[in-house]
């Protein structure tokens, strides 16, 4: 908010040079060095795959909302990436060494959180592309203010963190994952009563439970995720995680960008008189039905978590268990 509102929005991207130099540095004077026995060989074709098809896939998908989800570059795009994907999943499943170690999905306790993580994830960003918007679109807050109102989302999660690690050993993932996507749930519909008039601070207070709740969910879940997993395939593992966390935040744009697009055009045009007060009424009830869209990733967030199984992660709910 400060760098939108101070020198323009670019240094949102600018800021990142210097920070990147930094940890570079970081990097070389204290990151130790570690050589794998077996790094084995380069997956070219599940290189080209991937690299084509995930970035095509997101394209159409992030270009839904403003295109047209019928556009001809939309469907195309997305057409073009699902195959280059299919494909990549067919090979990789078919190689000794493969770029993507896919499967990894043939455990139940890694494919399970990682659907849960899915959910969570895009919730999470869901709400954050949604809530700014509403706060500077309609209710003329500056980008500071919208910045100091939504931050307590993080706030609620650093608080969360030590409490759920502690917990984790005690009560397993299953309970509290579940636990946490129905208090996000439940949070995330408040949202449907937040008006133009609403105080901040009850803004604040939401996202502040909010990061709490996600706090329950996430760090249970990461730590269950990599549960069975061995030491060999850490990285493999990592990697489909972090893959999975950036996809899901996309997506989830893109369906509440659709959602409010339409949601809000549909209750403009309803309307009999389209005075200035009543678009802006308007306007208000589609950031209500879009975040209600957004409260639906906890709901099967919350099913996906249904089916972790405490004895599949007790490795990671015993400190002093040797990992595979």
């Amino acid at each position: 908010g400060l760098l939108v509102d101070g020198p323009g929005w670019r240094w949102i991207f600018r800021v990142n040079i210097p920070v990147g130099i930094i940890g570079l540095i970081i990097a070389l004077l204290f990151l130790k060095e570690n050589k794998e026995e077996h790094v084995g060989r380069f997956d070219i074709v599940g290189f080209i795959l991937s690299g084509a098809g995930l970035p095509i896939l997101l394209f159409g998908i992030t270009k839904g909302p403003s295109e047209g989800w019928d556009s001809a570059l939309v469907l195309g795009s997305i057409g073009v990436g699902l195959l280059l994907l299919a494909a990549l999943i067919v090979f990789e499943t078919r190689i000794q060494e493969p770029l993507l170690a896919l499967r990894l999905f043939r455990d139940r306790l890694f494919r399970t959180t990682n659907i849960a993580n899915f959910m969570v994830m895009g919730g999470m960003i869901g709400v954050i592309f949604l809530l700014p918007l509403f706060l500077q679109q309609l209710r003329g807050l500056s980008a500071t203010q919208s910045g100091l109102t939504t931050f307590t989302q993080a706030l609620g999660m650093i608080v969360m963190a030590r409490v759920a690690s502690r917990l984790y050993p005690k009560i397993g993932p299953r309970r509290m994952v579940m636990a946490g996507m129905a208090l996000t749930f439940v949070l995330t519909v408040c949202f449907v009563f937040v008006g133009l008039e609403t105080s901040l601070w009850w803004i604040r207070a939401i996202m502040f439970g909010r990061g709490l709740a996600m706090g329950i969910a996430m760090i249970p879940m990461q730590a269950a995720m990599f549960a069975q997993i061995s030491r060999r395939d850490s990285g493999q593992a990592s990697a489909i995680s972090q893959t999975n966390r950036q996809v899901s935040g996309s997506i989830a744009v893109a369906v509440l960008a659709t959602a409010l697009t339409e949601r809000t055009s549909h209750h403009v045009n309803a309307l009999a008189e389209k005075t200035p007060e009543a678009i802006q009424n308007a306007r208000l009830e589609g950031f209500h039905d879009a975040y209600f869209i957004g409260a639906l990733f906890a709901v099967v967030g919350l099913i996906a978590a249904w089916f972790i199984k405490d004895e599949d992660a007790a490795p990671s709910m015993n400190p002093g268990a040797e990992q595979p």
